[in-house]
């Protein structure tokens, strides 16, 4: 699929356009806009990949699954980082005394970054993996078989799709900054309908 279908598919139904933006602003019930976009990343494999899925309770499982798998994936993620935090804290404490210089403050700053940041951002394709896999099988056992997740989160294809599919997602949302009042509520729903089709259309169901 191409960038241009992605971006053109949100706009396809002004009916379902307004649902989605509506249901982005009400708490709890957002989880069902989150979960219509990973339908469409199902829906993107084949010949279906230009039509819209409807909103349903089913939308928002998916939704509610995917809030699952991303509170876990962040539980873990902040398991792997919390060692280095703590230690970045403790050295910050142990070295800086008042009337101290600031620089050991600083170099622990700047060497505790090194380190969290570079993982931080090695975690992101795997989330987006994991979300990808509950999308293709509507299964949280699935998005948790972490072999495949990591062998599709650090797949070649995948990366590019997602990073295609990011930066046109904020261009969406920039322009759509510049709509009064309901600009944000409508690059909700927009950025998840253009994102997971993408992403879903372009990378295949099994990495081997």
């Amino acid at each position: 699929m191409k960038i241009v279908d992605a971006l053109r598919k949100p706009f396809t139904d002004w009916g379902k356009l307004a649902i989605g933006s509506l249901l982005g602003l009400v708490p709890v019930a957002n989880l069902a806009v989150m979960g219509y976009g990973l339908q469409n990343a199902k829906l993107a494999v084949g010949k279906h990949a230009e039509d819209l899925p409807s909103f349903s309770f089913e939308s928002w499982i998916l939704g509610l699954k995917c809030a699952v798998v991303g509170g876990v994936y962040g539980f873990f993620n902040l398991l792997v980082l919390l060692p280095f935090i703590g230690t970045s804290l403790m050295t910050r404490l142990a070295l800086y005394t008042p009337g101290d210089p600031m620089w050991p403050m600083v170099a622990t700053i700047v060497t505790s970054s090194l380190v969290i940041i570079p993982i931080t951002l090695l975690m992101v394709p795997v989330h987006l993996a994991a979300r990808l896999r509950l999308a293709q099988t509507e299964s949280l056992a699935v998005a948790f078989r972490f072999r495949e997740v990591f062998r599709l989160a650090y797949n070649s294809s995948f990366i590019r799709n997602f990073l295609v599919a990011g930066l046109l997602n904020l261009a969406i949302a920039i322009v759509m900054s510049f709509i009064p009042v309901v600009g944000w509520a409508v690059a909700g729903y927009v950025t998840m309908v253009c994102f997971w089709t993408y992403v879903g259309a372009n990378t295949p169901a099994v990495i081997k």
